[in-house]
């Protein structure tokens, strides 16, 4: 007896930095774009909403192959502010300019109609890059994820030069 309870206390402990390091690496959910968009001002940076769903395998692969490893890495720190959009999840979501819309009108207004989709946004919600749409392997991801965030970068820059 007292050699399964030090197995179970030994499996318990050896389990802890594993699930601690699960869960640092998780994408933010967001549910108030507006707030979203002065940390993102703040840093100087786009907002690259990842456009997901539950019970999508493919979300899961991006998430766990490109983006979860990049945000471990700070890969993406003073170029992209990540936020994760569920598009099942009803209720409300806090737009851009405060205002509180429905979930399902949220998702519409970036013609979301398949997922994983990746829109890189300015401070306004206004795409500064095509999206992306689907998930097939994590090389040609990268690829495709960093030409977007590059042209992003370049597209605000532009017009915050321009709004001077």
């Amino acid at each position: 007896m007292k050699k399964y309870f030090i197995s179970l206390w030994l499996i318990a402990m050896l389990s802890i930095p594993f699930s601690i390091g699960a869960e640092s690496s998780t994408l933010p959910v967001t549910d108030d774009c507006a707030d979203d968009a002065v940390e993102a001002k703040e840093i100087g940076v786009p907002i690259l909403m990842v456009f997901s769903a539950d019970d999508c395998d493919y979300c899961e692969r991006l998430k766990n192959d490109v983006l979860k490893p990049g945000i471990e890495s700070n890969q993406f720190d003073r170029q992209v502010l990540i936020r994760e959009v569920d598009i099942n999840a009803g209720g409300k979501i806090i737009d851009f300019d405060g205002v509180k819309v429905r979930t399902g009108i949220f998702v519409d207004r970036y013609n979301i109609y398949a997922t994983p989709t990746i829109v890189i946004v300015d401070y306004n919600g206004t795409p500064l890059a095509s999206p992306i749409v689907g998930y097939n392997n994590e090389d040609s991801f990268r690829q495709l994820l960093s030409e977007r965030i590059e042209y992003a970068i370049l597209a605000l820059d532009m017009a915050q030069v321009a709004a001077e």
